[in-house]
């Protein structure tokens, strides 16, 4: 798994859906060839913002990575076939087109910007 997609996915369990980052950390040192335990576990306090450091937490924001790092959306086809028929940037947020109900897809399980905001004012910023 790329390492973007690896922050991508940290990002969202932890700062959307405030999953403990133990829990994807665990999961990752099963899941990856490379799962180093010091190093999957640094990664996943830096992301859930854990640390103790003066930087600013990160929020990461899903659609923003997809459209900046994959902007003809084909790491999306790829690994999401039933999204393979959709064309041009409403790849990046297909519940949002006309005709979504069509498509074997589901709505989003949570509002980003909702969770980062909500996410900012725990954290006091």
């Amino acid at each position: 798994m790329h390492n973007r997609a690896r922050m991508t996915v940290g990002s969202f369990l932890c700062k959307d859906l405030y999953v403990d980052w133990r829990t994807g950390a665990r999961a990752f040192w099963d899941l990856l060839a490379d799962g180093e335990i010091a190093n999957t576990a640094g990664n996943w306090q830096w992301i859930a913002a854990t640390r103790n450091d003066t930087i600013p937490p990160r929020n990461v924001k899903l659609v923003r990575q997809d459209e900046r790092f994959d902007p003809e959306g084909r790491y999306v086809r790829r690994y999401l076939p039933e999204l393979e028929s959709v064309r041009g940037k409403a790849i990046f947020r297909p519940w949002e087109m006309e005709g979504f109900e069509r498509l074997d897809y589901p709505e989003p399980i949570v509002d980003h910007d909702e969770a980062a905001s909500a996410f900012r004012a725990h954290r006091g910023q």
